[in-house]
């Protein structure tokens, strides 16, 4: 395991990216160290490398700063392999990064310089069309639902993680609407689709894609109300996520539920009285997903969420908004006192 710290009085050492990395990032040596930045338009990453260009092992405490030319710093938090933030400088000018990786041995700096034409769509979660977006593993699932007369038509696009379409052929998918029977969806211009009679409530959709050669399928849960459903005629953009619409939260009222889905919290947006305790009951039901844990990075408060098992959280309700995340930092929501 490899502790990772900061310090920028070592930057001005830096070497320049030498090549492209094993996720498409840019590659810089920093003493015995490969370390590969990959910018998204949604997500920032660096990743500390070995040699032979493999992910180190670490530590789920360790964070790295990042510091951007003009812009500031950024906290990256430790996913996986790697350690990623939300990407606040976007991807359409040029900017200049430095890193400093402090380990038992010493410090070694490494400096990237990032051009709009090596921006990456690493775990990118934007719709493409229309619809909800959700990972497992390095798969994403898109659902788009679209308004179709009587009907409504389930549109499931399978993409890798970097969201290029991965061909169909050889897979098979099926949807589970609202606990009703599996439905078997057909491969059809790019994408899973199936067709459900048009219903007046939100629909909860499970999905399931099989790979050749895998046992268990890639499977993800959607919860779509009516503002995920696209008219007639095209995937429009949706106009907001699962249970952006606001719950109010009081003290003493029973617990807050919230469904930990692979496409996100539901509801996302819970609104509560200032100072007054708000008890949170977290369940997740997808079975793949990024949502394993529930972190309030501000509060120091990390939960682990086995499948289908409420698990609760009590805090004081902020004036103001306070962020919980999964633990991999994707999927969000807020407490939002007033």
């Amino acid at each position: 395991m490899i502790p990772i710290a900061i310090s920028l009085a070592l930057w001005a050492g830096s070497t320049v990216p030498l090549a492209t990395g094993p996720h498409r990032g840019l590659l810089a040596k920093a003493g015995d160290l490969e370390l590969e930045l990959v910018v998204g338009p949604e997500r920032i990453a660096l990743y500390p490398l070995d040699s032979k260009l493999t992910p180190l092992p670490l530590v789920p405490s360790d964070r790295v700063t990042l510091v951007c030319e003009g812009h500031g710093t950024l906290q990256l938090l430790a996913a996986s392999d790697h350690f990623e933030a939300d990407n606040p400088y976007g991807v359409s000018s040029p900017l200049t990064f430095g890193t400093v990786v402090q380990r038992a041995t010493g410090a070694e700096a490494a400096r990237f310089t990032f051009s709009p034409a090596e921006a990456s769509t690493f775990h990118d979660h934007r719709p493409y069309h229309g619809g909800m977006v959700g990972m497992v593993g390095d798969r994403h699932l898109e659902l788009a639902v679209v308004q179709s007369g009587k009907e409504a038509e389930l549109q499931l696009f399978v993409t890798d993680a970097y969201r290029q379409p991965i061909p169909l052929a050889g897979l098979t998918a099926s949807a589970q609407v609202n606990d009703g029977a599996e439905m078997t969806l057909t491969p059809i211009a790019g994408s899973f689709v199936g067709r459900i009679p048009q219903a007046k409530g939100p629909l909860d959709v499970h999905t399931a894609v099989r790979f050749p050669g895998e046992a268990e399928p890639v499977s993800m849960d959607f919860y779509v109300d009516k503002t995920q459903q696209s008219p007639q005629g095209g995937n429009a953009p949706i106009s907001a996520r699962a249970g952006a619409r606001p719950i109010p939260a009081r003290a003493g009222n029973a617990p807050i539920a919230v469904r930990v889905t692979a496409s996100g919290f539901v509801p996302e947006r819970i609104e509560a009285t200032a100072g007054r305790t708000v008890k949170l009951r977290f369940t997740r039901t997808s079975r793949d997903s990024c949502g394993k844990q529930v972190l309030f990075p501000s509060l120091g408060v990390t939960r682990d969420l086995p499948l289908d098992k409420p698990v609760e959280v009590d805090l004081v309700a902020p004036k103001g908004e306070l962020a919980f995340t999964c633990g991999m930092h994707m999927l969000k929501g807020s407490v939002v006192g007033f």
